[in-house]
Order: C-alpha cells, then sequence, then structure tokens
C-alpha cells in the first residue's frame, strides 16, 4: 500500500511541477499566456497551443514578429504577424499566417499586449478549461482526490515482515549433541565417509 502512496504522490508532485512551471511561473516575469482559438496562425500555430506573449517596448518589435494585442473594448486578443509598421501614426498592420489579406484595421501600439516568444502544443486547452469553472472544479477536485489517496495510502502500515534470525543454523544430533550448520555438515561428513 505505500508503494501506491509513494505513486501517487510521485504524480502530484509531478503535476503540480508542470502547473507551477507552465502557468504560474511565467507571470512572475509579466509574461501573458494567450490560447490559441481559431487557425488563422497556422502552420505557426495550432489551434489549442498556448503562447507566450513577451512585453516588448514599441521601438523593438519588428516586421515578422508574431505579436498578441486587444482588438476591443471587451478585451479580445488576436495573435497576428506584423507586416507593416507606421511608426508616425503609432499603428502596426498585423496578418495571420493562413489569411490571404492583412487584417483591415491596424493596431495600435498602445494596443500591444506583447510579442509572443514561444509556444507549447496544445497546452492551451488545459489553460481555456481552466478558465472555465466548471472544468476548474474537476480539475481541483481531481487533485484533492490524489491527495487524499496519498495521504490515506501513506497512512497505511504494512504487515511487519518476520524477522529473519542471524544466528548461525543449529542442528541436534543423535546423540543430542548442537552442532552449527558448518560442525553438522563435517560430522555427518566424517560418519558416512
Amino acid at each position: 500500500m505505500r508503494k501506491i502512496g509513494k505513486i501517487f504522490s510521485n504524480i502530484l508532485v509531478v503535476v503540480l511541477v508542470i502547473a507551477v512551471g507552465v502557468l504560474a511561473v511565467p507571470r512572475l516575469f509579466g509574461v501573458k499566456m494567450f490560447s490559441v482559438l481559431s487557425g488563422s496562425m497556422v502552420p505557426t500555430y495550432q489551434v489549442g497551443d498556448l503562447l507566450y506573449a513577451v512585453p516588448t517596448p514599441q521601438a523593438d518589435i519588428q516586421v515578422g514578429d508574431a505579436i498578441s494585442f486587444v482588438i476591443n473594448e471587451n478585451l479580445t486578443v488576436v495573435t497576428h504577424r506584423v507586416v507593416e509598421i507606421d511608426a508616425q501614426n503609432g499603428y502596426f498592420y498585423t496578418q495571420g499566417d493562413a489569411n490571404n489579406i492583412r487584417d483591415g484595421a491596424p493596431v495600435s501600439y498602445k494596443n500591444v499586449v506583447g510579442v509572443v516568444k514561444f509556444s507549447i502544443p496544445k497546452i492551451g486547452y488545459l489553460f481555456m478549461a481552466l478558465n472555465i469553472p466548471f472544468w476548474r472544479n474537476i480539475m481541483l477536485a481531481a487533485l484533492a482526490v490524489l491527495l487524499l489517496a496519498t495521504i490515506v495510502a501513506s497512512a497505511i502500515k504494512p504487515k511487519p515482515k518476520p524477522k529473519k534470525t542471524t544466528q548461525p543454523y543449529r542442528a541436534k544430533t543423535a546423540g543430542g549433541e548442537t552442532l552449527a550448520r558448518e560442525e553438522k555438515n563435517e560430522t555427518l561428513h566424517k560418519r558416512y565417509n
């Protein structure tokens, strides 16, 4: 039972370390995370990928960079590639990699969240699920069950194993003598040879 507890414990630690590494640590450095919801950036980013956008000064953003930006009052974020820069008016013109034409409206410098520096395939689905209360509660319940199983499995004590004797094997001869294993072998060897 302790082995099962150890397995549950290891699984729990791995899940928590991955979750912290993927979701929490980047936030400490100001990195914003977004899930890809459409195919407009295929083949670079697939639906369900998790994107990490790093805040970047406008002067450092270049044509060819994939930027995440806010498009409306609902704070909807889109990630597209910069195809032209209008530095005089403070705008980026963008286009999705899978789109044939550039986006209809330019992106104001102030709406840029960051430049996408890296992505993790398919982890965006988990990120999206964590933003839905029902699925977040399911995942938290699963972690709680895993934690409880670990505690219970660790608390159950295994049956004690019989102790092995460290004393040498002893046997009695027909004459009532007690002999150690080595002595017994020598005595029997002498008697029958």
